[in-house]
């Protein structure tokens, strides 16, 4: 009986994961860029406000600096916070990416149902706490708020996703297109207090589609 050779079989080998260095690189560099991206609006607060204090007259500048308030309390009301949950719901096992899309579909109605009270009511809360009458500035300047929300929710839904471009690309469009635009607008159409959250409003949804 003669002996016969049996080839050795061809070792199979398996993808290696990630190196638990370069997880971790990967999310230093994702946190950078969110920590950038997130810095946008005092950016843009730096850099246009000054320009638009000396454009407006004083009265009038009176009426942006207490819509920049209302935003900047508005953008704390008018999600609940519920945008801190999404990037957790999107890493659990259970309801990952569908129960984050889901979060984020809840918070845009509870944001857009806030902002119609906040709108509604402005006439009785904008005298009692801003000690000025309601006019068209407080107004935009709650639409502004509510276009904030939405984007930061829609910015924790990228964060969960690990998306930080379109993270990039919606935090410099809503919050440094609005500014531009309206102090193009006080520079160049109307140096009044409505020019200015009027296009602070409209530049949110602006940058919607690039973020997307």
């Amino acid at each position: 009986m003669s002996d016969t050779a049996t080839a050795p079989e061809p070792a199979t080998t398996s993808p290696s994961p990630a190196s638990p260095g370069a997880s971790r690189g990967r999310l230093a560099s994702h946190a950078a860029i969110y920590t950038v991206a997130t810095a946008a609006p005092a950016l843009a607060a730096l850099l246009v406000l000054p320009f638009i204090t000396r454009l407006l007259p004083e009265d009038e500048m009176n009426l942006v600096s207490l819509g920049n308030q209302v935003i900047q309390v508005g953008l704390i009301l008018v999600a609940l916070g519920r945008a801190a949950a999404i990037p957790r719901e999107s890493s659990l096992a259970g309801p990952g990416p569908e129960g984050a899309r889901g979060l984020v579909m809840q918070s845009a109605v509870i944001c857009v149902a806030i902002t119609a009270l906040g709108l509604t009511s402005g006439p009785l809360w904008v005298p009692l706490i801003m000690d000025a009458p309601w006019s068209w500035p407080f107004a935009w300047a709650v639409l502004a708020a509510l276009g904030g929300s939405l984007v930061f929710v829609s910015q924790s839904y990228l964060r969960g996703a690990e998306r930080p471009m379109a993270f990039v690309a919606l935090a410099a469009g809503g919050t440094l297109l609005g500014p531009a635009l309206g102090l193009g607008a006080v520079a160049t159409l109307e140096a009044t207090a409505t020019a200015d959250p009027a296009c602070a409003a409209g530049g949110y949804p602006a940058a919607g589609p690039p973020g997307v």
